[in-house]
């Protein structure tokens, strides 16, 4: 498994609520939500990802990702960020699951 050079990651951290994530994870422009932006957003870990977290998730699913391919910064698969996404703190528990039911389907 190859992982791009750290230089090539997406810096997301300037990622806030005011950002329209409808038009940023759009395929507008040819310009699809990739594996490397999904890991980049999640690190971000705000509110708007949070309430975008079942979205972002399906969207990425759509274009035949390896679910067991892993963010390079964190350590942590689609798999980790979900069980994270289901902290009870959030409120998330239900979403979560069906997530994590998705996930291991694939």
């Amino acid at each position: 498994m190859q992982h791009p050079s750290l230089n090539n990651f997406i810096d997301y951290s300037s990622f806030d609520d005011s950002i329209n994530l409808d038009e940023f994870i759009s395929n507008k422009n040819g310009n699809p939500i990739t594996l490397a932006k999904l890991f980049a957003l999640l690190r971000t870990w705000n509110n708007t990802v949070h309430k975008s977290f079942t979205k972002l998730i399906y969207l990425t699913l759509e274009n035949e990702i390896d679910i067991n391919e892993f963010d390079v910064i964190t350590g942590m698969n689609l798999l980790h960020f979900t069980c994270k996404f289901g902290a009870k703190q959030l409120g998330y528990e239900n979403e979560a699951v069906q997530v994590m039911n998705l996930l291991i389907e694939k």
